[in-house]
């Protein structure tokens, strides 16, 4: 399966999110200060159990740059804060990742 067809099979199903660890928990916490690493590292660790991890990962890739709330690019998602998602995106798509 391609890149392009998992990712359009995840953004035709939201099912994924019913499973998420984050279902039903104030997400504030994946959205901590560049500074706070405790923060940071907080949310990645609540990622690293998430058994839809990798679908909530494609999903924020998919969707980079299209949310309608200033800032929401910038969390914490499938356990990658935004530069990490953009360097991992990078790789996958030149075969290095």
């Amino acid at each position: 399966m391609t890149n392009r067809a998992v990712l359009t099979e995840i953004e035709e199903s939201d099912e994924w999110r019913a499973l998420a660890n984050c279902k039903g928990i104030d997400t504030n916490i994946f959205f901590p200060s560049a500074s706070d690493t405790e923060g940071i590292a907080r949310a990645k660790e609540f990622c690293k159990r998430c058994r839809v991890k990798r679908e909530c990962l494609e999903y924020a890739i998919s969707h980079e740059g299209t949310r309608a709330t200033p800032g929401e690019d910038l969390g914490i998602y499938g356990g990658l804060g935004y530069d990490e998602r953009r360097l991992f995106a990078r790789r996958r798509s030149s075969g290095r990742g």
